[in-house]
């Protein structure tokens, strides 16, 4: 066992850079940890923490008391660069849309980079431009990001060149989008891929001080930019109320259709 103190940084390969004031060294476990704040930098951001603790063999990293994590989205390739865009730029999204970074608060966060999940729990707040959302709990699964040959400083490597798939909570949701949107929900998935997000569970959406609408599925179509409320629908605006079993908006036209099932 080796005890480091006075500023010690790992270097690796990829890119990654970790600097803590000091780490202990258990090198038959391959194991690196430190009860001093961190930073670790990588291509794919930035992630701070008052502890960390690092599995080389399991390729395991768990960060501990006030993680902050700053993600920067994947670029996007040169086709994606080059094509034409819409007349009209889509709303901005819910959350997990954009070009935008991501910030992410929480009490705790695991990363496993054999299966690629990143799993932040314990009073965790995110935020990207003016979205924000808030849970109990929020996993993130990305591709790419290989730690490399097995090693120390390798090992300590999520995230280097990590794509984002999906993000998802099985716990209650909050969404906010300012000025006035909010989203609540039982449970949030949202595919990265395909820019859909889907909060689950007695869903109430709420736009200003006299527009809301509740239901039991709401689907958001990021890049269709619209949004479809499912399942005992009931649509307020102002003393009108009227209920149907799916509500779909277009939210770049305005146009709003309820109706029931014949």
């Amino acid at each position: 066992q080796l005890e480091l103190t006075g500023g010690i940084d790992i270097v690796a390969d990829s890119g990654l850079k970790a600097k803590m004031s000091t780490a202990t060294i258990q090198t038959n476990d391959n194991i690196i940890s430190s009860k001093e704040p961190v930073l670790v930098e990588m291509p794919s951001g930035t992630i701070r923490s008052n502890e960390m603790r690092i599995l080389s063999k399991s390729r395991e990293i768990a960060f501990v008391n006030d993680v902050k994590a700053h993600l920067l989205p994947a670029k996007p390739d040169a086709a994606a660069e080059n094509a034409p865009r819409p007349a009209k730029q889509p709303a901005t999204p819910m959350f997990g849309g954009g070009e935008g970074p991501i910030d992410i608060t929480a009490n705790r966060l695991d990363i496993d980079d054999t299966d690629k999940t990143a799993t932040f729990t314990g009073n965790v707040k995110a935020r990207q431009g003016d979205a924000a959302l808030a849970t109990a709990a929020l996993e993130v699964q990305y591709e790419g990001g290989d730690t490399g040959a097995a090693g120390s400083a390798t090992a300590a490597n999520p995230g280097a060149g990590t794509k984002i798939k999906r993000i998802f909570s099985k716990s209650p949701v909050v969404m906010t989008r300012a000025p006035q949107d909010r989203v609540t929900g039982a449970s949030f998935d949202y595919d990265a891929i395909k820019q859909v997000a889907i909060v689950d569970g007695d869903v109430e959406m709420t736009s200003g001080t006299d527009r809301s609408a509740t239901g039991d599925r709401a689907t958001v179509d990021q890049q269709a930019d619209t949004i479809l409320l499912t399942g005992s629908v009931v649509a307020i605006q102002g003393r009108n109320q009227l209920r149907g079993e799916r509500l779909y908006v277009e939210r770049a036209t305005g146009r709003t259709q309820l109706s029931s099932p014949v």
